[in-house]
């Protein structure tokens, strides 16, 4: 996909705290774009990122810093990202300044925790998951949803780069999208399983349909989308479980 021209979308009403995890992931990713947010209640906001950092906010005709408190409020919405665009169509009035992004993620209840710090204090027996997704928000709120709960993550954007990177990164776990351009999970789940790390490594296909999975495919366990955190999470520790219990 063309990152002048990306587009993501959740169309479906989620909680605020999901919005708040792909924004940060948005801001950590360092994206450039626009971020609106469509409330329950059918009112608009967003904020406008250069590079991971927050340039404008809005809420409805508020603009800036003033937007902030009436944005945290926001229990359940949409949300959109367009790249390419730097203009909210929220706000209406003149700009106001913005404290730093990291001052308003805090304040939006977005815990900003130091890069240094957290690569010093992680502790040796983390464990490692790698996602696999051409869909940079996916792998975003993966990512976001693992790292909060202490995995390692790493990422691969396709199936062609998915292959050598399972063999270097040797992951403990891996989610692996089913459709994706090139390459498919399929494909991907074949060719790991017939190297001797990837014969037992737990793999678990992403699909929002289960017919496009082929049979036989010796899959680990299969995850819905869309998601919550919770089962995501509940897939990591059922496998986790089973190969303890295996070992033992």
């Amino acid at each position: 996909m063309n990152q002048e021209q990306m587009t993501i979308y959740q169309s479906n009403l989620v909680v605020f705290d999901e919005v708040k995890d792909v924004l940060h992931s948005a801001c950590h990713e360092e994206w450039s774009g626009v971020f609106l947010i469509v409330s329950d209640n059918g009112d608009g906001a967003g904020f406008s990122l250069d590079h991971g950092k927050i340039v404008d906010a809005g809420y409805k005709a508020i603009r800036g810093n003033e937007a902030l408190p009436s944005i945290k409020n926001i229990e359940r919405a949409r949300f959109f990202f367009e790249q390419g665009q730097s203009a909210l169509p929220c706000a209406s009035n003149a700009e106001q300044d913005l404290p730093d992004t990291a001052q308003i993620l805090n304040f939006l209840g977005i815990n900003v925790v130091d890069k240094t710090a957290a690569i010093a204090d992680k502790p040796s027996s983390i464990r490692k998951v790698m996602v696999v997704d051409d869909s940079r928000m996916v792998r975003a709120v993966v990512k976001k949803i693992l790292a909060k709960n202490n995995y390692e993550v790493v990422e691969a954007v396709d199936g062609e780069s998915a292959i050598p990177a399972i063999e270097q990164e040797r992951p403990d776990l891996v989610f692996l999208d089913i459709v994706m351009p090139g390459i498919d999970g399929n494909e991907v789940l074949r060719r790991v399983r017939a190297t001797e790390f990837g014969k037992h490594l737990p793999v678990i296909i992403m699909t929002s349909t289960d017919s496009l999975v082929e049979e036989g495919g010796n899959e680990s366990g299969r995850l819905a989308k869309p998601f919550k955190p919770d089962d995501l999470l509940l897939k990591l520790d059922e496998n986790f479980l089973q190969n303890e219990s295996n070992a033992a």
